[in-house]
Order: C-alpha cells, then sequence, then structure tokens
C-alpha cells in the first residue's frame, strides 16, 4: 500500500554571500501521524557547543565538560521516529567526511580529572544512536 508521506523541503541556503561554513546546506521532514523523520546534509559545516558527556568504552567509563567545536568538509544526518511535537523517541545517525574536532574542558582520566585541550581529525566517521524527547520547558 502506498502512503505519501508529505515530504517538506526545508528552505535551501545555498550560496549565502559572505559566510563560508553551512552555507550549502539542504534539510526536509515528513510526518505521518506519530512517525516522523528528517534529514540534512551540508558542505563546510561547522558547529560548537558547551558539552557534558559520557565515554563507554571496553575498559573504563569516562566522562568530559568543556566546549566542543567540530568542522567538516561535508556532514549529513538523519533521525527517523515515532512521537508528537513534545515526547517521542528516535534514531538518529550522522556522517562526516573530512572532520577537526576540538575540546576545551575538564576530562576524565585514569588517574583523575584535569582541565586540558584535545584536538582529532578524521577521514571519515559515522554513528548512530537514540534520542529521546521528553517535552519541552517553557518559560514566560
Amino acid at each position: 500500500m502506498f502512503h505519501d508521506y508529505n515530504f517538506r523541503t526545508l528552505p535551501n541556503n545555498f550560496d549565502v554571500k559572505g559566510r563560508v561554513f553551512n552555507s550549502y546546506f539542504n534539510s526536509s521532514e515528513f510526518r505521518d501521524g506519530l512517525l516522523y523523520g528528517k534529514w540534512t546534509w551540508a558542505f563546510l559545516y561547522a558547529s560548537s557547543q558547551l558539552r557534558f558527556q559520557g565515554l563507554h568504552s571496553n575498559k573504563s567509563d569516562k566522562a568530559q565538560f568543556g566546549y566542543f567545536a567540530k568542522v567538516s568538509i561535508f556532514n549529513a544526518n538523519g533521525q527517523i521516529g515515532f512521537g508528537n511535537e513534545n515526547l517521542g523517541v528516535s534514531i538518529i545517525g550522522v556522517v562526516d567526511v573530512g572532520t577537526a574536532n576540538l575540546f576545551i574542558g575538564y576530562m576524565e582520566t585514569d588517574s583523575g580529572w584535569f582541565f586540558g585541550v584535545r584536538a582529532e581529525a578524521s577521514v571519515a566517521t559515522a554513528r548512530i544512536g537514540s534520542r529521546f524527547n521528553l517535552g519541552e520547558l517553557v518559560l514566560k
């Protein structure tokens, strides 16, 4: 049975004059009742944020808190899930090509916490995860 998901392409920001990063960008999304999805791709992608992140490996669990910045030649991400505008659960995936990351902040190591800087570069990365939307806090 075919169903029209009403795909909606959001406005393109192609060739925005005066901007180097996030200038070549496209995004689309759909919703069919509780089923929804969205995806985005961008050339010369850049983002930054304050971040608290837990890191899990076979050897140990660690955490870090600080400023995180990322620059990629190409970034694509997608999300598909169930829920409404306030509550939902979804699976997300992200792919980056030609990426450089910078983290400045507190990092947990085997010998304790310390303040430092970590820089990484990669040819290609991919990750998948889940997102739980537990509602929005509205301040008036």
